[in-house]
């Protein structure tokens, strides 16, 4: 008995000593997925929710089942409070219909995937697969409502599935729905005339359902909620939510979300965000592309819409940048320059200087504009939007990938390594792979995809990897050694303090400096899509521009 007992504390001291070792060798190694349950809200995901298709009520909120998750309108603070994506746990975003149950105070919703639920006291939505309802790929959860005892849901194809209200297990499919189903509002049935209603900001409604917008665009009703108090809640074709009384005949289109979901580049000023799309791919509910603005602090959206604006008109928009006066956008067709006090736009076409009219990165200070192409950075002051120069101020053909100041020195990322251009662009200087200065016109086989001023130097791509380099003693380091991250397209790099967080094709990294330590972060965590294009630190979010949407993670609750 003896030998037994010691043997057992000589195995378990042994199991002791394996978990210490492992715990403290290759911390990176344990920390490339984050292992935790973010609460409701820790990630948000922004997409365009102007497609209504149903709308359910409970004592307190309204709630829009759009294109772009549920938007939760509450009733008594008469305000939009933030949308619910796959970014809070649902497994679909384009909600196909709604149902709030007032017994358990459960909220169900359907879509593509299948069905999800929440109980308010839970920290994430529950969701319930197709293959779990034993659906095929094609069906089509069209409308969602309960009894007593389950809740239902209608098929496209005929018949209802029956789950649990409480555990939401699924308990059968029937051919008919049990007596006295409360069904969440999934359409506008054309039974009530709209002649009689006046709207706001030139908005103009028919009988039949129909609305035109101050384009003299139409859009239908799409969905339609009149509430015992007289309050109308609904919703539009593509063209927004529907907010009216019933009681005063008038109803508010309110718009949210961005016009493009492909979220390649934003940019901050003043508590709004500005954010557009290089993709030629229509949204599934909207063709509607250009640029979008969100007030942070209001919740509230509008838009630069390419379809009005000529200097905008094909809706490739590449890159955003922003000061007090002016927003400089980078497009396929050009640079084009907004006058906020003004509120008019102006557009250059810069294959007139050079082979491609492509602009693919903007740099902006108070007087000078920097527009990188595919063929070199040309200077344009400002107000004037002149060219200071007839060519690039950089001596060979080359693309350029990203553009950063420090101080008074802009650094230029591009496919002949790195350039550092002083006094106007009258100083030109270019570095190799090793930041040693050589000849500007020099081809190197180097290509910075992207790049950051961090609190000691630069921080940029070389080969799938991140250096930097330090002023204080013209050192170059390798900042980490992530072999995750060498396999994968780097976008975009932005530095916080000893933070930072790299944008690439597959998901955000964020980097701890000091000790190497990171994350990988993706659409498990809350990521709205699979590529992340920009980053950014705002205030007290991590902010990403993605192919599934913007999303904004609150990264201090876990990193400090």
């Amino acid at each position: 008995m003896l030998n037994l007992i010691k043997k057992v504390k000589e195995n378990l001291g042994l199991s002791v000593l394996i978990l210490i070792l492992l715990s403290v060798v290759h911390p990176q190694e344990r920390s490339r997925t984050p292992n935790r349950i973010y609460n409701i809200g820790d990630w948000i995901t922004y997409r365009n929710c102007n497609y209504v298709t149903s709308v359910c009520e409970s004592p307190e909120y309204v709630f829009f089942g759009t294109s772009g998750g549920i938007l939760p309108f509450h009733k008594f603070r008469k305000s939009f409070e933030e949308p619910i994506t796959r970014s809070d746990g649902l497994a679909d975003d384009f909600i196909s219909c709604l149902y709030y149950d007032k017994s358990t105070g459960y909220l169900w919703a359907c879509h593509e995937a299948g069905v999800s639920y929440r109980n308010p006291s839970d920290r994430r939505w529950n969701n319930i697969s197709t293959q779990e309802l034993s659906l095929s790929r094609l069906e089509r959860l069209v409308r969602i409502g309960g009894d007593n005892h389950y809740i239902w849901v209608q098929l496209r194809s005929g018949g209802f599935l029956k789950l649990d209200k409480l555990t939401g297990m699924w308990t059968g499919k029937e051919e008919v729905s049990g007596d006295g189903v409360k069904w969440g509002v999934v359409s506008y049935e054309h039974l009530y005339s709209f002649g009689s209603f006046t709207m706001e900001g030139n908005y103009q409604c028919f009988s039949d359902g129909t609305v035109v917008d101050p384009m003299l665009r139409k859009f239908y009703v799409s969905v339609l909620y009149i509430n015992p108090s007289g309050n109308v809640f609904g919703g539009l074709s593509g063209g927004g939510l529907l907010l009216g009384d019933e009681n005063v005949k008038l109803l508010r289109v309110h718009e949210f979300g961005p016009l493009d979901n492909n979220v390649s580049t934003f940019a901050f000023l003043n508590g709004n965000v500005y954010m557009g799309g290089n993709s030629n791919i229509s949204n599934l509910a909207s063709n509607r592309k250009g640029i979008s603005c969100f007030n942070i602090t209001e919740n509230t959206w509008q838009y630069f819409e390419s379809e009005f604006t000529l200097e905008i008109r094909n809706g490739i928009i590449n890159k955003i940048s922003v000061n007090p006066d002016f927003m400089a956008v980078g497009t396929s067709q050009g640079v084009a320059l907004y006058n906020f006090k003004k509120g008019f736009w102006q557009l250059r076409n810069v294959d007139r200087f050079l082979p491609s009219n492509n602009v693919t990165s903007i740099a902006l200070n108070d007087t000078l504009l920097f527009a990188g192409t595919d063929y070199g950075l040309l200077v344009f002051s400002i107000p004037e939007f002149v060219p200071v120069h007839k060519t690039s101020i950089l001596p060979v053909y080359t693309r350029v990938n990203d553009m950063v100041f420090s101080g008074d020195t802009l650094w230029v990322a591009t496919n002949n390594g790195l350039y550092a251009v002083e006094d106007y662009g009258e100083k030109i200087h270019h570095f190799d792979m090793y930041l040693t200065k050589i000849d500007p016109a020099e081809p190197v086989a180097f290509s910075v995809n992207a790049i950051e001023v961090g609190d000691h130097g630069i921080i940029f791509s070389k080969r799938n990897s991140l250096c930097q380099y330090d002023f204080r003693n013209g050192k170059l380091l390798e900042l980490s050694d992530i072999a995750e991250i060498k396999n994968k397209y780097i976008f975009d790099i932005k530095s916080n303090g000893n933070y930072i967080c790299v944008g690439t094709n597959d998901g955000a990294f964020l980097i701890r400096i000091n000790d190497g330590y990171y994350e990988h972060l993706t659409m498990a965590d809350g990521l709205g899509g699979i590529a992340v294009y920009e980053v950014d630190f705002y205030k007290d979010y991590l902010w990403f521009a993605t192919d599934g949407g913007l999303t904004k993670f609150r990264w201090r609750k876990y990193y400090e």
